[in-house]
C-alpha cells in the first residue's frame, strides 16, 4: 500500500501499555468459534466475561500517551480514508454522518458494552460508537492464512479488518445494525439467530469493500497484491475455514453454526462492494 501522503484521523485513542495477557482458554475458544472481528461485543458479552476468568486479568487498562509510531500512524491514516469515504456516501445518498472513534489497546479494554481481552479481536461497540482494536492481532491473522506478514504498517490485511470495522458502524448509523439485533433477541432458535448475524457481517464485508474501491481519491494508492490480500483476509477469516483451522471436521461444520459466513460469502461480499463501489450494492437482508 502506498499510503504516507494521506490524511491521518484525529480520532484515535492511544491506550496501549497494559503488557501482554496469555491467550489461555478463553483463546482457544474464540478460535473455535472464529477469531472474530467485526462482531458488536455487546452480543457476546456472556463470552467475554467467562473469559475474563480464564485470563485472570484486571478490568483496568494502563493508558499512556498517544506514541507516533509506524503502527498507529498508518491505522489513523486507515481511518481517515474511512472517514471520507462514508462522509462523501452519507452525503450523496442524504444521510447524516458522525466518524467513529478508534481506541488502540493492549492486553484488555474497557467499553460501554463491557471489559474484553484482546483474544476476542478488533471490535466495533455501538454502545459509544467505538472501534477497539489491539495490533497484536496481525498475529493471529497469519496464523490463519489471511496475511503474509506480521507487520502492520502498509498491511492491507490489517486495513480490511479496519474496514470491515467502520463497516459496523455504517450498519449503526443507517439503523440496520440496532434492529437486526433486536431481531436476534426475538429470533425463535439459535440458527435463525445466527443467519441474522451472517448477513451483519457480510454487510461490513461488503462496506470494506466500497471502502477499499475508492481509496485513490484518499491519496492511498493499492496495488493488485494488495487487493488480493483483502481478498485473502476475506476468505480466510470465513467461519467454514477457521473452524478447520481449530481442528473441527468436515462433517462437525454446520453452515447453522455460523455467525460470520462461510469463506466464499465472506470473499464475494468483499469483492461486491469492491465492484460496486457505492454503498446501495451492500444490502444483504434483501
Amino acid at each position: 500500500m502506498d499510503w504516507k501522503n494521506a490524511r491521518r484521523s484525529a480520532n484515535v485513542s492511544d491506550r496501549r501499555g497494559g503488557g501482554k495477557a496469555p491467550l489461555g482458554i478463553l483463546g482457544t475458544i474464540i478460535v473455535i468459534i472464529g477469531v472474530i472481528f467485526g462482531q458488536d461485543v455487546g452480543t457476546m458479552l456472556g463470552l467475554v466475561e467467562t473469559g475474563a476468568q480464564f485470563v485472570g486479568q484486571s478490568n483496568t487498562q494502563q493508558v499512556q500517551n498517544p506514541t507516533n509510531d509506524e503502527q498507529s500512524d498508518f491505522i489513523r491514516v486507515v481511518l481517515g480514508a474511512n472517514e471520507d469515504l462514508w462522509q462523501a456516501q452519507f452525503q450523496k445518498y442524504g444521510l447524516k454522518f458522525r466518524p467513529a472513534q478508534l481506541v488502540l489497546f493492549s492486553n484488555r479494554v474497557q467499553s460501554a458494552c463491557g471489559a474484553a481481552g484482546a483474544e476476542v479481536g478488533p471490535f466495533y461497540c455501538s454502545a459509544d460508537e467505538k472501534i477497539y482494536v489491539d495490533l497484536n492481532f496481525i498475529n493471529d491473522m497469519r496464523r490463519l492464512g489471511a496475511s503474509n506478514s506480521n507487520q502492520v504498517a502498509g498491511n492491507f490485511a490489517m486495513a480490511y479488518v479496519i474496514g470491515h470495522e467502520y463497516g459496523h458502524h455504517i450498519s449503526n448509523l443507517t439503523g440496520t445494525l440496532p434492529k437486526t439485533h433486536q431481531a436476534m433477541a426475538k429470533a425463535g432458535t439459535k440458527s435463525d439467530k445466527n443467519a441474522l448475524s451472517v448477513r451483519l457481517e457480510l454487510q461490513a464485508d461488503c462496506y470494506a469493500g466500497v471502502w477499499a474501491a475508492n481509496l485513490a481519491k484518499y491519496k492511498i494508492n493499492l496495488n493488485e497484491q494488495d487487493i488480493s490480500a483483502g481478498l485473502t483476509a476475506a476468505s480466510a477469516v470465513g467461519d467454514d475455514r477457521i473452524m478447520k483451522s481449530a481442528g473441527y471436521s468436515d462433517n462437525k461444520i454446520n453452515p447453522e453454526n455460523f455467525t460470520h459466513g462461510s469463506a466464499q460469502q465472506r470473499k464475494e461480499w468483499f469483492a461486491r462492494g469492491l465492484q460496486a463501489r457505492e454503498m446501495t450494492a451492500c444490502d444483504t437482508f434483501r
